[in-house]
């Protein structure tokens, strides 16, 4: 999600990170999903959202990061959990199915 926010602006990747204070070879990985954004600290997300907002990124696209960011918390934890014992009621995503549009903008539906 992080690529198709950052396209909607359009920047390139070295100066998006130098707006961020952070290393190109971090936001590639954030990109490419070897760096979970959900394990970054409050103040990078702030200064994430803030750029992407001062920037005038895509609000649709830049709305998705929160399901984004939320599927990988989801998939961290089923990885991490015996799969007999998971529960996905408890999660927030559980009852949720990403359609096949959600990557051209769509939605997510419910169950």
């Amino acid at each position: 999600m992080i690529k198709a926010v950052r396209e909607s602006v359009p920047l390139s990747q070295e100066h998006l990170a130098e707006d961020l204070g952070v290393d190109r070879t971090t936001l590639q990985s954030w990109e490419s999903g070897r760096r979970p954004l959900s394990q970054t600290t409050i103040e990078t997300m702030s200064n994430l959202r803030d750029t992407f907002l001062r920037l005038g990124a895509d609000m649709a696209i830049f709305g998705s990061l929160h399901d984004a960011l939320e599927a990988d918390r989801l998939l961290a934890t089923l990885i991490d959990q015996d799969p007999a014992t998971c529960s996905l009621d408890r999660h927030p995503l559980g009852s949720l199915v990403l359609n096949r549009s959600t990557t051209s903008r769509g939605s997510l539906v419910r169950n």
